[in-house]
């Protein structure tokens, strides 16, 4: 009898652990995690999947020797006459038996013929067989042409391996993807399906044309940098094999300079060694001397701080390779001038705000020209270009130097080097030049009128007929939602299963600017709309919005009058 008993409650025991063990591996096939938020994303068409995208695309014209287009690469090996002369193209170092091929007939007209069939790989990765030269024509013809605009960006890369989550319609997550390569991110972004939801997981790492290293963030610091880096390189996709941009030397980097130190007293201080910073490497060594023939001779080295104690003084820089000892000088022209403006303080405020400004110049550079700068008469400095807004503040003030001004929370890449206090040096109500330390800045008003809509306008086009949220953040997602903006100042926010109400506003800032003001969302998703937006484009049927308030978050609303 108790041994019948025990035998039962050890069934009973097995029953209930099984059940259990079945329990825990079902809570087991999907991880469950919190919403990601939208700023996180990666949907199919948005503009962070189209940049990914073109940074992935196959670049074709490291072989435009043999088919004088961009968008497609041969696969080699490949059998080819050159001139008459039969050449197994094998690989890339192979381009220079073609080179010396052309130049030894100089003549005639350089011509290549292909054996056919064979292999070409498009800008998508598709490899496709050729058998002769109408079907290879028919392909280079959708190239587009010599140095003409294309989609693949060269001039900044992944580093390898980067990893996406991927998030069902519930926002689980139901896989992680690792990306070795270039063909691996292209197909990815491209086999997104609607309504799949990929977030690449940061910190990731970005290459730069010149072989710097940038680590990132979030997708809008990505954003941002790779529209920045798309023309920051010669992509070389001209069709001449002779030119030399393989050919260039450390030397290229260095140049003959002349450079100005703002001091009232006649004295300036000179940190040579940050003169060529961008410059230098492991392979050069650079000393500065006062004459001439000190340099070439590597003699009597100037120490790395010097004082420059009269007005004008010409040094020489040596710059040596040490894999060698090759060398070349340089001159350098230190210049200590009187650099205080004419301009009062309240002269530099009403020529600030009164239209946008560019930075037009910065140490000799107009990489920063993209970025349009917004003084508001309250301290704050709005900063939009490649889709986003930066909010920052902006001061001024005059000592006996002159008057000063002073950028503070410049968060963003590049941009962010204008941070700090600038003492103006040359002031018209249209151009400012300013120095600070080492770097110089010059800053131009862009004050013609560009069409955009003044805040009358953004009123009446708004309260006619209801807008679609075609686009938040990069996620088109709340396309199901339609906006009416109500004369009263209430919001009216719709689809098919959901209506909340909410509250606008608009006003318009000294230099013209509108703000649209989106509050009190009474629910749902659609209340992360919520924000203090600056209005940048303004059409009767579009409208794009910049959130001042939350990292500059891109809201796209199209008219809807159905």
């Amino acid at each position: 009898m108790i041994i019948s008993l025990i035998k039962n409650t050890l069934k009973y025991v097995a029953v209930l652990v099984a059940i259990l063990c079945c329990f825990l591996s079902c809570q087991d096939e999907i991880t469950q995690i919190s919403s990601p938020n939208d700023q996180e994303t990666i949907t199919q068409n948005s503009n962070l999947a189209i940049l990914l995208q073109n940074t992935a695309t196959l670049d074709g014209s490291i072989d435009n020797i043999l088919d004088s287009a961009n968008c497609i690469l041969i696969n080699l090996p490949v059998t080819i006459t050159v001139n008459g002369v039969e050449v197994i193209v094998e690989n890339e170092t192979d381009f220079e038996v073609i080179e010396t091929l052309f130049n030894e007939f100089t003549t005639d007209d350089d011509t290549i013929e292909f054996l056919f069939p064979i292999v070409i790989t498009l800008n998508n990765y598709e490899e496709i067989e050729i058998a002769n030269e109408t079907e290879l024509e028919a392909f280079i013809s959708d190239c587009a042409g010599e140095n003409e605009n294309d989609d693949d960006i060269e001039c900044i890369d992944f580093q390898y391996p980067i990893t996406f989550s991927i998030y069902n319609a519930d926002f689980q997550i139901t896989e992680t993807v690792e990306i070795e390569n270039d063909a691996a991110l292209y197909n990815f972004i491209d086999n997104l399906e609607n309504g799949v939801l990929a977030s690449l997981n940061f910190p990731i790492t970005m290459v730069l044309s010149n072989g710097n290293t940038v680590e990132v963030n979030s997708n809008q610091e990505l954003e941002i940098i790779i529209n920045e880096a798309e023309d920051d390189c010669d992509e070389d996709d001209d069709y001449d094999w002779e030119d030399d941009d393989e050919n260039e030397t450390p030397f290229n980097c260095f140049q003959d300079l002349e450079i100005v130190e703002c001091d009232t007293t006649g004295f300036g201080e000179y940190n040579l060694e940050s003169i060529y910073q961008d410059c230098l490497n492991d392979n050069v060594i650079v000393t500065y001397h006062e004459t001439i023939v000190d340099a070439q001779t590597a003699v009597n080295p100037l120490t790395v701080v010097y004082f420059n104690a009269t007005l004008s003084n010409t040094y020489y820089a040596r710059v040596e390779l040490l894999e060698d000892g090759t060398f070349q000088t340089y001159q350098i022209n230190l210049l200590v001038e009187s650099c205080v403006s004419s301009c009062t303080e309240v002269d530099v405020d009403n020529y600030l705000v009164a239209c946008i400004w560019n930075v037009v110049n910065y140490n000799g550079s107009d990489d920063l020209i993209v970025y349009n700068l917004d003084f508001n008469s309250n301290g704050t400095l709005l900063i939009t270009a490649n889709g986003q807004t930066i909010t920052s503040t902006w001061s001024t003030s005059e000592t006996n130097d002159g008057v000063w001004v002073t950028f503070n929370s410049v968060n963003g890449p590049n941009i962010q080097a204008i941070s700090g206090n600038w003492l103006i040096t040359e002031c018209d109500p249209d151009r400012l030049e300013m120095n600070q330390e080492n770097n110089t800045m010059v800053i131009e008003q862009d004050c013609i009128d560009n069409g955009m809509c003044t805040e009358q306008d953004v009123d009446a086009i708004l309260n006619d007929c209801e807008w679609t949220i075609t686009n938040y953040a990069g996620d088109s997602s709340f396309s199901i939602f339609n906006i009416s903006f109500n004369a009263n100042q209430e919001m009216i926010i719709e689809s098919t299963n959901e209506n909340y109400t909410g509250q606008w506003t608009t006003s318009q800032t000294g230099s013209g600017e509108v703000i649209v003001n989106l509050s009190n969302i009474t629910g749902g998703n659609v209340q992360i709309i919520e924000g203090e937006y600056i209005v940048v484009e303004c059409t009767a049927n579009q409208m794009i919005f910049h959130d001042v308030s939350n990292n500059g978050n891109e809201l796209v609303l199209e008219k809807d009058c159905n």
